[in-house]
């Protein structure tokens, strides 16, 4: 049996999986993963921490097939049909993925996408950071041996389906102090990167090798990084790719909760992006407060200051971690309320109704280098939009995430209707 925690980031085994995946005392914990053992005993408690480590019992889990692969896309598009979701990116498939969590985040998902777009079944527009190497453990020697064997690289596709560039794990999460953070989390430690490394010197110079390199060869880079010196170490990495070859390729941050002030001012004067998912402050507000203390917990995600500095600012749900609702994503983001209290954590950072929205839609188009043609309601544009229900500019913001949608139209073509409105 593998239990998976919801962040995706730790995973735990019964002792029959321990036995399959041949996991016993004597099996080292790899670079940038955790294997758990008894400080008694040396023996492995079946929890495994960080992706580079959970892909040791991966193995034995048993892969989906194509078809039911595809099957899982064609539901998953309609789910997302249902919410409003004209367009997504799906945030790590490739060669990395073929054998995590039953290859659904493996390349043969990229063909399904590509089968599903000759057909005309497509119905959102997809755009897929590649995972290359073993999933979230990916390595500079990886970059080296694939990227220039690809031929391709950021771009390639078109408006329905693109290679939208590369992902790194830079980082872990804080609730299993993985993340590398500027404070000491409760108890010691600040965390470090998840890449291979005896030192936090040599994880930093794997993750500036590594985006020089994808930057070298024209790809934008999506980074998972958390703590203010893993967002710190990302953005000395693309400031030094854009000035030994300017590309403008739009390198972001992905989360950034606790990027510095300083860092914010970098990312605004190099073109640096960051996409939030102010969802999961919903999910784990209070939990927060006691991982990293409430002080630090107010502070994570400052739409606020990330907006009024001028940082390109997209959002996005980080699903399957939060429910992949942008309704309640944009309550989040004004409110910063806790689901489970309502408590309000950083009210400072809160933002408007129509930032909110913003960020959700031209944010990521910006992102996805395809602001001329979508994520606004304009005449030339694509015509990706929904209908609702109410009007979300003046609804009481604790109804947003309430709003039903009745409609969405993806270039010009109904592909949800719920049948509350129909057009002759």
């Amino acid at each position: 049996m593998i239990l998976g925690h919801f962040t995706q980031h730790e995973a735990w085994v019964n002792s029959r999986v321990l036995e399959m995946a041949g996991i016993t005392r004597d099996t080292p914990s790899p670079s940038g993963g955790v294997i758990l053992k008894d400080p008694a005993t040396g023996e492995p408690t079946g929890i495994f921490r960080e992706f580079p480590a959970q892909g040791l019992i991966m193995k034995v889990v048993p892969l989906w097939t194509k078809a039911e692969k595809r099957q899982g896309i064609l539901s998953m598009m309609q789910e997302l049909n249902s919410l409003g979701v004209t367009s997504i990116t799906e945030g790590a498939l490739g060669s990395g993925g073929n054998e995590f969590q039953g290859g659904l985040l493996g390349a043969d998902c990229i063909h399904i996408y590509n089968d599903l777009l000759n057909e005309g079944k497509l119905a959102l527009r997809v755009g897929w950071l590649y995972l290359f190497g073993e999933y979230g453990a990916c390595t500079f020697e990886d970059f080296r041996q694939v990227i220039p064997q690809l031929g391709i690289h950021s771009g390639f596709g078109n408006e329905w389906l693109r290679l939208a560039g590369v992902k790194i794990f830079a980082d872990g999460i804080p609730p299993i102090k993985t993340a590398w953070m500027d404070e000491e989390y409760p108890g010691g430690g600040n965390g470090s990167l998840v890449l291979p490394g005896e030192t936090d010197e040599e994880r930093y110079n794997e993750l500036i090798n590594m985006i020089i390199y994808a930057h070298k060869h024209g790809f934008q880079l999506g980074i998972h990084s958390i703590g203010g010196k893993a967002v710190r170490a990302c953005i000395d990495g693309f400031i030094k790719a854009e000035r030994e070859e300017p590309k403008g390729l739009r390198h972001y941050i992905i989360h950034g909760d606790f990027i510095s002030d300083k860092d914010i001012e970098r990312a605004v004067k190099h073109n640096i992006g960051n996409c939030a998912q102010p969802g999961i402050k919903w999910t784990i507000s209070d939990f927060m407060d006691n991982v990293v203390g409430e002080e630090l917990s107010a502070r994570q995600w400052p739409l606020r200051t990330l907006i009024d500095a001028g940082v390109h600012l997209s959002a996005g749900s980080d699903a399957p971690v939060t429910y992949p609702s942008w309704q309640q994503g944009v309550q989040s983001a004004i409110l910063r309320e806790s689901k489970a209290t309502g408590k309000v954590s950083g009210p400072e950072q809160r933002i408007t109704v129509e930032e909110a929205i913003r960020i959700f839609t031209i944010g990521g188009a910006w992102q996805d280098h395809m602001e001329h043609i979508k994520g606004s309601i304009e005449v030339g544009k694509l015509a990706d939009f929904c209908i609702l229900d109410k009007d979300i500019l003046t609804v009481e913001p604790h109804s947003i995430k309430d709003i039903r949608n009745l409609m969405t139209i993806v270039g010009g073509k109904i592909v949800y209707d719920a049948g509350v409105v129909r057009f002759k």
